[in-house]
């Protein structure tokens, strides 16, 4: 090794260098407006990662709202019955049942879209107000759950859930995952996109719809995994082909920073974690299902048996009666 390895190396900084930057950090931002970051900044501009993904999802296709998209000119007929819709809602609001305005006093959205992805999240679950912080993959003692069609070997179960009040309440107990039904079509496709995009970007909100989408996406991992919940009425298929459902989750899942530990599902990813786990449950289903999967398989698996019992009376009924005589010699 040279000897020059360990000798420490005096740096020069140029004085004048360090004032010019020092005057650089200090200068106002062109760019950015000074309340960028800040609690209060809650419409943004998409990710390019994510608009790559489906570009038209977050284009307006009847009115704009909101200020990027103002003064679209395919859009200007559309403006001029904003007034008159925004008498008519307060007029409905007036109106509405005490019930139904008690229900949803509470949303205290920054705008419409985050309003509407705050009527889908159970505001009785102590992470539907508190942001979720993001911590590294190590730091978890559960992994995320296998797709769809291995839980099925693995014995899980799968039901939809038609008492759920939103389609996020996924529940598993006792071996059984409920999943309340989504009807996938164009409309759902573009907003889960817009409510995730919006998770990533507004760091003061929970992460619901991001865990949503990274749980789904790991269940719908081919078209198998669609077919299959499909077959189980949790998933009906508006959107394309089971393949195209299974690309939509993970394109939307892929890269996107998420923490199992504080989200919402944290309880259903260690139960199901658990589950699988369970050595002797997985592999006592795992033979169920490989010679009892189906009726042509089990009547297969039954035929094989009754020929090796055959097998093994007429070995019996031939072996014996040569030592029952010789015994007797």
């Amino acid at each position: 090794m040279p000897q020059n390895m360990n000798q420490n190396h005096a740096i020069t900084i140029d004085q004048e260098e360090v004032k010019i930057m020092m005057t650089e950090i200090k200068r106002p931002p062109k760019l950015l407006n000074k309340l960028a970051g800040g609690s209060s900044c809650c419409i943004f501009r998409v990710p390019r990662s994510l608009v790559e993904i489906k570009k038209e999802a977050y284009e307006p296709q009847i009115v704009s709202i909101g200020p990027y998209h103002f003064g679209n000119k395919d859009l200007e007929m559309i403006q001029e019955h904003k007034g008159r819709f925004l008498d008519d809602m307060l007029t409905r609001t007036v109106d509405r049942q005490p019930t139904v305005l008690e229900k949803y006093k509470n949303l205290d959205g920054k705008h419409l879209l985050d309003i509407f992805r705050k009527s889908f999240i159970n505001t009785k679950d102590k992470n539907s107000i508190y942001p979720e912080a993001v911590v590294g993959t190590n730091n978890l003692s559960y992994t995320v759950p296998r797709p769809a069609t291995k839980l099925d070997v693995s014995g899980v179960k799968f039901k939809a859930n038609n008492q759920a009040d939103s389609f996020l309440d996924i529940e598993f107990h006792d071996g059984l995952l409920l999943i309340p039904q989504i009807n996938m079509d164009d409309f759902y496709g573009s907003f889960f996109l817009n409510c995730v995009t919006f998770e990533q970007c507004y760091s003061d909100c929970s992460k619901h719809f991001t865990t949503y989408i990274v749980f789904m996406g790991c269940l719908l991992n081919t078209s198998s995994d669609v077919s299959l919940l499909s077959q189980n009425d949790i998933v009906v298929n508006y959107f394309g082909s089971d393949k195209d459902v299974a690309k939509f989750f993970k394109a939307v899942g892929k890269d996107i920073p998420f923490n199992i530990k504080n989200s919402y599902l944290k309880g259903v990813f260690r139960e199901l974690d658990d589950y699988c786990r369970n050595g002797l449950l997985v592999r006592w289903a795992e033979f169920k299902h490989t010679y009892f999967g189906s009726p042509w398989v089990t009547v297969s698996a039954i035929a094989a048996f009754m020929l090796l019992s055959l097998a093994f009376v007429q070995t019996f009924y031939t072996v014996f009666p040569y030592y029952h005589s010789n015994g007797q010699k």
